[in-house]
Order: structure tokens, then C-alpha cells, then sequence
């Protein structure tokens, strides 16, 4: 390489009168398009200094003018600039870089042109065949680029992608998705790219077609604007184009107005709020909708509007305590499954406080329930309020590893119409663990409950005459103990373990006959299963207490090898000297004896994995519940099924026989399918058919796209709802 140190030092006083050429050329044109706030502009300082290495470099005097030839490199706050050659032409304050140009930025975007020229002073600039391939991986090239001042950049038959080309099978590479535009211009103090005449490509094929779109710049911070539509066709709401529209508001503030287009029905307007804070968080969610039509039966008892709102919010404040609502409510009971909302079957809201520290809580809690099912009356859902849960317990490490816990709750429960009722419980344990020389583990409870009622308005039958309301006041006082054994036998071999234990568990309290005179506000019907068959108390709630003497006793077996394969197996019965006025037929303890209860974990094979629970009459020895799920994983290919049956004479749940089943298949080059269907073999009440419903997906992911189809179909009948099919198309791309 050759070095002339005049011409160095000519070009280096040039640089320091004039500006630092090509770092104002190349931000202007190239890192522009990544970030403003990499934007520069003409500079004139002392200290600006550019490394700058050719084969040659001259200066012609006559004309003024400074050329580098060969391998032109310049460097400038770590920006590298290369070129087969620059030209600087002084009188006409004019840059030229030629062949090969490329520049690196800091960040790793790399920009390339076959030839940049700038001028007025450094200020304007154009680039032939200009490319860059950012740092985000977004993807920007022009036939032109011309900048016609700091903050907007112009381009000439523009192509836009948020990932770089792909090779095809042909082995050419390609686009996945691509903007192409006659014209486009990109707005660096906006942070926006904006196209006329455009057209989406995916692989090089058109898509469609818009004359004007625009959307932020790649590394821009989120801005409002359009979101990707998605389409869908409904048999019942017919064909629905859904376009979201974004808005930021604030840093800590945005929302999404999602309007869906139906040509069977009034547009639905739906919405989401978030808000972020400094110590909490805020989202609200709802739509509305003011139906075409409304069917004759549900003329007076449909609302003109129909929508909903779900809403939550939490903060959490330095002392440990944290607080928050859910609001969630609907206009009528059938719109949130009408339009594909939610299937559920009640909603709650709910006010909260609460606090955990070490060894205690606390908690202030309020809910209100809205009633889904044609069954459900609004004047009867209950409003809790409040609800108080209080919990201090002693350190499990003093007093020989005995542990003391007091609970406290009190609830308040009222109606419109039906009973109100007050309650207050207390509840104190002490808890202890041993172990007998002969290896035996206890877990040894004592405690008392106390309760009082008020109540008003209870309704009592009194056959043969009709309900009489109930108001007065009553109360128990319940010391109980209860001991858990359990004796494990454990053989560890090389390669696998075997496990035999003996279970039983001895409960002993005062008995508690069942009165009308406290309504049962909290307590669901019991199922003896597995899990609460040595527990002291199968009710989920409080309102009804399981008192008396019984015993629970089983056997619990297993074998697994150190690979994972083996199973287990439980077997077990429940014994109680009290009358069965407290359990309700088909539960499995109508007598003293119960039912038999299995339990079975099977993993015989690697991709095989199956659950499968068992109950058998006492008596007669037939099945009285079964349920069995089962795991086939042939990964890429995993298969579920669930199987539900139970007794006939179960009150609310006759001759229930429920089947699902999904499989998820995880294809090649980024796709994905997924199917299932549900059918109900038993009593029927909203389909008419076996098959509850199906649905389909298929999903292909890509690293800068993502492409989904879904098809559901069902076969219920609700009031308003009725069987439909639906079928719908999303596409989501990477930076929009």
C-alpha cells in the first residue's frame, strides 16, 4: 500500500473545515432507517477525525478535488466504511463513494450500495441500489434512496421484510414476506415507514394489494396504529372480518379497539385497557353489540345491548400487604357463549385484601356471583360480604415439633330473595408427628371448632305442608381428634424400588345431624375419591360438617424403575358410625361401609402414561365411577383421552358418560397440527347428539411469521345458542 503523507495530511484539513464525509454521508442514508436517534447531522467540530486507508489517495489542486482508490476504508466512531473508491469534490461541496459500498454500524446493521452521492453541504444525498440488512434482522432496499433532509429518507421501488432471504428448493434465495411500493417514505422523527401502492408477497407470490400502509420503523418504540386483520366464517354469525386497531397512549399505558365485521349481524365492538403502575396493575376488557334481531321467546328478557366487562386490578404496597378487585359481569346470560367469549357457567367478582407473613395471614375478601344456567335466578345468587380469614400458626420447630394453628372466619351472606345468613368459626388444632421404634409414621390432630349461625328467611319443608321461613340463631362446639398412620415397607434395588405402605386413618368427634335451620351457603356435594378418603373432612366448605366416628383404611403399592417405567396401585374403604342423611345417593358412603375405591399409574412403556380410578358398589361389585385418562407420547405425536363415568343414581349428574380426546402432531419446517372432539355417551340436556364438539388446527411458525387456520364445531343448544361451525385465519408478522 502506498503512503503519502501529504496527501494525508491535506485530506485530514479538508475533513476538519469542511465535515466528516462519509459518517454523514452513510447515517444520512443507511443507520438513519434503523434508529432516529442515531440520526447526525453536519458537523463541524475541531476534534471530528476520520481514519482513512486506500492503495492511493491524491488531491488535484487545479479543481480542488480529493479522491481514494482501492480498498477505501474509513473508520469513524466505530462506524467502518468500505468502497473501491470515494471522491470528494470541494468547489461543488459533493461526495461520491463507488463500487462495492458498504457500511457497518455498531449495532451489527450492515447497508450496501453500488454507488452514494451527497451534497448542499452534506445535507442531501443519494444512494443507487441501496440494501440494508439491520440489526433486529429487518430487511430495507431500494432501486433509490434519496434524503431529502435529517429526518425523512425516500425510496424508490422499496422492499420491506422483518427477516432477511431464505433459500427455496430451487436453491434461489427468496423473501418468506416482503412490502414491495413504487414509492416509500420513512420518517425518522415519527419512527414510521409508509408505503403507496404496495403489495404483500409471501415466497414471492402476490397476496394482496393496498394503496396506502404504514407501520413503525423496526426498533421503534410501540406506536398506534393498525393491527393484522384475521377473517372467519360463522354459520350462525356468517362470514367476520376482525381489525384491531393499537393505541399507546403512554410509556405505562396502551389499548387495543378490536371491531368485528359479521355479515349476518350488527357489527361487535370489543376493547382492552392496560395500565401499568408503579406498585400495581389495571386491565379492563369488554364488548358490546346491538343485535339485528331478537328471537321472539327472548323478547322481553334480552337486552337491546348486549356485552360484557372483565376487569382486574392488583397493588401491592410495601408492608407485605396486597389488594385488588375482578369485575366480571355480563349483559345476559347467553352472550359470552354466543360469541365465542367463554363457556363458563357463573361469574365472580371479587374485592381483596390480604397479607402473608411467617406463620400467619390475613384476608378481607367480597363476592358477587352472576348465574349462567337456564336454571339460575338472579334475585337468588348470593352476595358474600364480608368474608374474613385470619390464620396464626406457632414455629413447627419449638415444643418437641408440635405445631399450633388457630383459624378465623367469618362470612356474611345476602339475597335479594332466599335465606341470609351470618357466620362466625373459629378453629383451633395442635399437631404432632412421631414415628415407633418400629418404623410406624403418625401424624396425631387434635382440635375444636366453634361456630355460631344467624340466619333469616331459611326455608324448611314440612311435609305435607308448605315451606316455612326460618329466623333464629344456632351454633356447635366440636372437639375432634383424628390419627394418621402409615407404615412403609421400601426395597431399593440397582436399577429399580418397590414400595408397599399400609394406610389408615381414625377420626372421632361429637355426631352433627343435618338441619335445614343452617343453609348450606359454601359446601358442593362430596364424591369420596382417592384424595379425601383419609382426609378429616370430605366438604370442600363448612356449612356442613362431617362429625361422628370412622376410619378410613387402604393399602398403597409401587414399582418404578430408575428409567422412569413401573406403576402404583391404592386400594382403599371408608368406615363411619353415623346415618347417611348427610351424603347424597351415588356418593359412594350411603351406608357404613363405602364403596371400594382403585387407583392404578401405569407407565409401561417410555411414550405410554395412564391414570385410571375405580369405584366399586359394596354390595353387588359393580362400577359405580370410573374415570381414565391416558397419555400415548410417540413424540412428534402426543395423544390425550379422558374418560368419565359415573353412577346413575347420582343426584344432578344421572348417567354421566363424557369422552375426550386430542392429538397434537409436530410436523416438519415449523408445523404444527392439533385435533380433538368431546362426545357425551350419557344423559343429554343441551346437545341432542353424541358428539359435544370438534375442532382443528393447523399453525405453521416461522421466525418472522406466524400463520394459524382453526375449525370448531358444536352441537349445543342453549336458549339462544345453537349448533354451529366456525372457521377462522389469522397471520401475525414479525415487528408489526
Amino acid at each position: 500500500m502506498q503512503k503519502n503523507h501529504w496527501l494525508t495530511y491535506s485530506l485530514y484539513a479538508l475533513l476538519k473545515a469542511g465535515s466528516s464525509i462519509i459518517l454523514i454521508f452513510f447515517l444520512g442514508l443507511a443507520s438513519s432507517v434503523v434508529a432516529a436517534e442515531d440520526n447526525v447531522h453536519v458537523m463541524n467540530p475541531p476534534t471530528s477525525q476520520a481514519q482513512i486507508d486506500a492503495d492511493t489517495m491524491q488531491y488535484d489542486r487545479q479543481h480542488e478535488v480529493v479522491s481514494a482508490k482501492g480498498k477505501v476504508q474509513v473508520v469513524y466512531q466505530e462506524k467502518i466504511l468500505h468502497a473501491d473508491t470515494l471522491t470528494y469534490y470541494l468547489k461543488e461541496d459533493r461526495v461520491v463513494a463507488e463500487g462495492n459500498v458498504q457500511l457497518q454500524e455498531p449495532d451489527g446493521t450492515i447497508s450496501y450500495a453500488n454507488t452514494m452521492e451527497l451534497s448542499d453541504k452534506l445535507s442531501r444525498g443519494i444512494a443507487d441500489h441501496f440494501r440494508s440488512k439491520m440489526a433486529t434482522g429487518a430487511y430495507l432496499a431500494a432501486k433509490e434512496a434519496v434524503r431529502q433532509d435529517p429526518k425523512h429518507l425516500l425510496l424508490e421501488d422499496a422492499q420491506y421484510s422483518a427477516c432477511g432471504p431464505c433459500q427455496t428448493k430451487a436453491g434461489e434465495p427468496t423473501l418468506p414476506w416482503q412490502f414491495n411500493a413504487k414509492k416509500a417514505n420513512v420518517d425518522l422523527e415519527k419512527e414510521r415507514i409508509t408505503y403507496k401502492n404496495m403489495w404483500m408477497k409471501a415466497m414471492g407470490m402476490p397476496v394482496f394489494f393496498t394503496p396506502y400502509f404504514s407501520h413503525p420503523t423496526p426498533n421503534a418504540q410501540p406506536k398506534t396504529g393498525f393491527l393484522l386483520p384475521s377473517y372467519g366464517s360463522n354459520t350462525e354469525l356468517g362470514k367476520n372480518l376482525t381489525v384491531p386497531l393499537y393505541l399507546r397512549v403512554a410509556p405505562h399505558i396502551d389499548a387495543t379497539i378490536t371491531p368485528t365485521f359479521y355479515s349476518k349481524e350488527n357489527p361487535l365492538l370489543r376493547g382492552e385497557y392496560r395500565q401499568l403502575f408503579h406498585s400495581g396493575t389495571l386491565n379492563v376488557t369488554g364488548s358490546f353489540i346491538v343485535p339485528k334481531t331478537t328471537p321472539l321467546e327472548y323478547r322481553y328478557t334480552m337486552p337491546h345491548v348486549r356485552g360484557h366487562i372483565f376487569a382486574e386490578g392488583k397493588h401491592k404496597s410495601n408492608s407485605d400487604w396486597v389488594s385488588g378487585f375482578s369485575l366480571r359481569r355480563s349483559s345476559d346470560p347467553t352472550y359470552l357463549k354466543k360469541f365465542h367469549f367463554s363457556d363458563e357457567i357463573y361469574l365472580q367478582s371479587e374485592l381483596f385484601t390480604h397479607r402473608y407473613q411467617e406463620h400467619q395471614f390475613f384476608s378481607l375478601r367480597g363476592l358477587d356471583f352472576q348465574g349462567l344456567r337456564s336454571t339460575d335466578v338472579s334475585t337468588e345468587m348470593p352476595l358474600a360480604l364480608p368474608l374474613v380469614h385470619s390464620r396464626l400458626e406457632s414455629d413447627p420447630f419449638s415444643a418437641d415439633d408440635a405445631r399450633l394453628a388457630w383459624d378465623n372466619r367469618v362470612m356474611m351472606v345476602t339475597r335479594t330473595d332466599g335465606p341470609d345468613a351470618r357466620r362466625i368459626l373459629q378453629h383451633f388444632t395442635w399437631q404432632k408427628s412421631f414415628t415407633t421404634p418400629q418404623g410406624v409414621l403418625l401424624d396425631w390432630t387434635n382440635g375444636l371448632r366453634l361456630d355460631g349461625y344467624d340466619v333469616d328467611t331459611v326455608p324448611l319443608n314440612s311435609p305435607p305442608g308448605p315451606k316455612n321461613p326460618y329466623n333464629g340463631s344456632k351454633g356447635h362446639a366440636l372437639p375432634f381428634t383424628q390419627l394418621d398412620a402409615r407404615l412403609p415397607f421400601i426395597k431399593q434395588g440397582q436399577r429399580q424400588y418397590i414400595v408397599l405402605e399400609p394406610l389408615a386413618s381414625v377420626y372421632s368427634s361429637p355426631t352433627v345431624h343435618y338441619t335445614q335451620k343452617i343453609p348450606n351457603q359454601d359446601t358442593t356435594l362430596v364424591e369420596l375419591t382417592p384424595e379425601n378418603l383419609f382426609q378429616a373432612s370430605r366438604f370442600l366448605g363448612y356449612d356442613l360438617i362431617e362429625g361422628g366416628t370412622r376410619v378410613s383404611y387402604g393399602v398403597r403399592s409401587a414399582s418404578y424403575h430408575h428409567d422412569g417405567y413401573g406403576g402404583s396401585i391404592m386400594v382403599g374403604q371408608h368406615y363411619h358410625k353415623r346415618n347417611g342423611d348427610l351424603y347424597q345417593r351415588g356418593s359412594g358412603m350411603e351406608g357404613p361401609l363405602s364403596d371400594y375405591l382403585m387407583q392404578f399409574h401405569l407407565k409401561p412403556l417410555h411414550y405410554l402414561d395412564i391414570l385410571h380410578r375405580i369405584r366399586l358398589d359394596r354390595k353387588r361389585g359393580n362400577i359405580r365411577g370410573n374415570q381414565t385418562t391416558a397419555i400415548f407420547n410417540f413424540y412428534p405425536i402426543v395423544y390425550n383421552i379422558a374418560y368419565t363415568a359415573l353412577d346413575d343414581e347420582r343426584q344432578n349428574t344421572r348417567n354421566v358418560k363424557y369422552l375426550s380426546n386430542s392429538v397434537r402432531a409436530v410436523l416438519k419446517k415449523g408445523w404444527e397440527a392439533e385435533a380433538g372432539s368431546e362426545f357425551n355417551f350419557g344423559q343429554r340436556q343441551l346437545t341432542q347428539k353424541k358428539l359435544v364438539k370438534f375442532f382443528g388446527k393447523l399453525l405453521y411458525t416461522h421466525h418472522c411469521y406466524r400463520l394459524m387456520a382453526v375449525y370448531e364445531q358444536t352441537f349445543i343448544r342453549d336458549r339462544d345458542v345453537r349448533p354451529q361451525s366456525y372457521l377462522g385465519f389469522s397471520l401475525s408478522l414479525q415487528t408489526l
